[in-house]
């Protein structure tokens, strides 16, 4: 039996879905009182008391985090307890019960600086998003059989930012796209195929998912526009400097492994 930990989050949703239609047996935590079953128990990352019930299981997906880096940028602390303090004790649990473990970490614990960066780059984050999940790949590589998955932006037709894209556009509306802020866009599937293939191996180590090359949110924005019958003309450049509490990287892509 497999845990996903964070079922409620969009990858949690999407592995649910996989694993459901492949007769795949798992249990999908959330985070929602109504919503706890047998197959749905309560795990709560800022409240360890919530780990006492996780036992039996033969791998665990920790899907579940805080993602938005605005987010983490402004509030350190409060989502330190998660990604970081409450990650971490959980990885403790699951490791004394000999789960196999998939960490679900980000290009962020890079510097971006150059695109493509290998499995083995030095780890030097620049915002505190990925700050925190390095420290937590600082903790797991102490710990023998836990497998680390990287991923660059997952792309999804969810994505808030697609919809208000698409929104905008549908009203014949211009949409403001960073142009000096890239992305290396994977697809949601693939990265459900990832994780299960590396589940089903239960591999460890440090393994990598990313879109071929970087681009820009502007670049990204155009071809999104002309997939979905809008003009380009629509797709204005802008600047992420002065508009986002956080640093982004300069490259995001990663050597897939």
């Amino acid at each position: 039996m497999v845990l996903i930990v964070g079922g409620d989050s969009t990858i949690g949703v999407a592995l649910s879905n996989y694993w459901t239609d492949n007769h795949i047996p798992f249990h999908a935590s959330t985070r929602n009182p109504e919503l706890v079953s047998d197959q749905q128990p309560f795990i709560d990352l800022s409240d360890p008391h919530t780990f006492r019930q996780i036992t039996g299981y033969e791998s665990a997906v920790l899907c579940a985090s805080v993602t938005d880096m605005a987010t983490c940028e402004n509030t350190p602390k409060e989502t330190r307890a998660v990604n970081v303090s409450g990650t971490i004790e959980l990885i403790k649990k699951l490791n004394y019960s000999k789960t196999h473990i998939l960490f679900l970490s980000t290009n962020q614990v890079f510097d971006g600086e150059k695109p493509h960066q290998k499995p083995d780059a030095p780890q030097k984050p620049i915002n505190e998003y990925g700050r925190q999940k390095a420290e937590v790949e600082v903790f797991i590589k102490k710990v023998l059989g836990v497998c680390i998955l990287r991923l660059t932006k997952v792309v999804h037709p969810g994505l808030t930012l697609l919809r208000k894209w698409k929104l905008s556009l549908s009203h014949g509306e211009s949409i403001f796209p960073f142009s000096d802020m890239t992305l290396s866009p994977v697809d949601i599937d693939d990265v459900v195929n990832k994780i299960d293939i590396l589940v089903s191996q239960k591999a460890s180590g440090i393994f990598q998912l990313s879109g071929n090359r970087d681009i820009s949110y502007l670049e990204f924005a155009r071809r999104f526009a002309r997939e979905n019958g809008y003009s380009s003309d629509l797709v204005k450049k802008n600047t992420w400097h002065g508009k986002l509490a956080f640093v982004p990287p300069k490259y995001t892509s990663l050597v897939n492994v």
